[in-house]
């Protein structure tokens, strides 16, 4: 291959590459190529690299086309040569880089490699074309929800759930119901993008999988969705055994924002947990203030501190109140209102 038609600088470099026993010095060559300021020659020396029967300069050159100054739809056309090549790890990369580039050009490649011998090329050309985001292109990948190998069901639903296709709402709902948990747990997880009554429905039904990963994904969709008719069954999970089903429940109902469920988040900050705890806290926090002081006050009025401090106040005076609360201890002002109204309370029982 001739260098002639390069610069200088880029002609050695690329005779570095195509016309060297050194292994390692190629592959060093084609990073620094992937630096030079003249771009548009270097990706075309790049290009013509890939010629290069070594793999693992091929794959150097491919992983160096990563670069967003080359990453384009004009390089498909070459790169897309190395899909039939015999060697794994080239095609791998080539899959890859053809679906970073978000080009119409590359999903007829993309939908080709679906036959690929190989389930991890296969995987990889499901997740390519899932991030092209080609919507045609789920027909081709529906192929394997039916197949034998779970792997290949999952890496499907995934694409096709990022795909949001609407035809494909139903392949959608019926994989909820996968003999295989990581499958249901990945529709789970991608039948958000379809989002309707139907489909709230369904994920609320999941939560009754005898799987724990699968009822985590649900949980965690549904509260991404704002789910009001999981909140119920959501406040169920909260008395689970399983610590990380609690957590998940509790971000979801932070999530959803119903005001009735701010009682029951308010019982958590107390928890045992730390991150429990916290989940609480963010929760809560994702509610108007206003919103949650009154059931955080009525909330107080049950703790055994409050009840207690209520016994000890019971008959004090007016002026032996003021005594108290002139000390000086510096105390919130909605503290201070309680204690007024426990005083209060008191001298109008007697």
């Amino acid at each position: 291959m001739s260098s002639e038609k390069f610069s200088k600088n880029i002609a050695k470099l690329f005779d570095r590459i195509m016309e060297n026993d050194n292994e390692i010095d190629s592959i060093q060559a084609v990073y620094q190529l992937a630096e030079i300021k003249e771009k548009e020659e270097a990706k075309k020396a790049l290009l013509l690299g890939l010629s290069n029967p070594d793999s693992e300069i091929r794959i150097s050159i491919l992983d160096a086309l990563y670069s967003p100054h080359f990453l384009e739809e004009d390089i498909i056309p070459t790169v897309s040569e190395l899909l039939k090549s015999d060697d794994f790890d080239v095609r791998s990369k080539a899959v890859e880089l053809i679906g970073s580039i978000k080009s119409k050009k590359s999903v007829g490649h993309l939908v080709e490699m679906l036959d690929d011998d190989e389930p991890k090329i296969r995987h990889k050309a499901m997740s390519a074309l899932a991030h092209v985001g080609e919507k045609s292109a789920s027909k081709s990948i529906e192929k394997y929800i039916d197949s034998d190998d779970w792997r290949d069901r999952k890496y499907a639903i995934d694409a096709i759930g990022m795909l949001a296709n609407p035809s494909s709402k139903n392949v959608m709902l019926e994989a909820l119901l996968d003999p295989t948990p990581q499958v249901r747990e990945q529709a789970a997880l991608s039948i958000g993008f379809y989002w309707d009554e139907d489909i709230e429905n369904a994920l609320i039904e999941l939560l009754m999988d005898e799987v724990p990963q699968v009822q985590a994904a649900a949980i965690y969709t549904l509260g991404e969705f704002k789910s009001k008719g999981a909140v119920p069954y959501l406040l169920d999970f909260l008395f689970e055994d399983d610590e990380e089903l609690v957590l998940l429940s509790i971000e979801s109902l932070g999530k959803i924002k119903d005001k009735s469920t701010i009682t029951d988040l308010i019982e958590f900050l107390d928890h045992p947990s730390p991150e429990i705890r916290g989940a609480a806290r963010d929760s809560l926090n994702m509610f108007d203030v206003r919103k949650i002081i009154v059931p955080f006050i009525e909330s107080c009025r049950h703790d055994p501190k409050y009840v207690y401090l209520q016994s000890r106040l019971e008959g004090f005076s007016d002026e032996k109140m003021k005594d108290v609360l002139k000390q000086d201890i510096i105390l919130p002002e909605w503290v201070e209102v309680m204690m007024q109204e426990m005083a209060l309370g008191s001298k109008e029982d007697k």
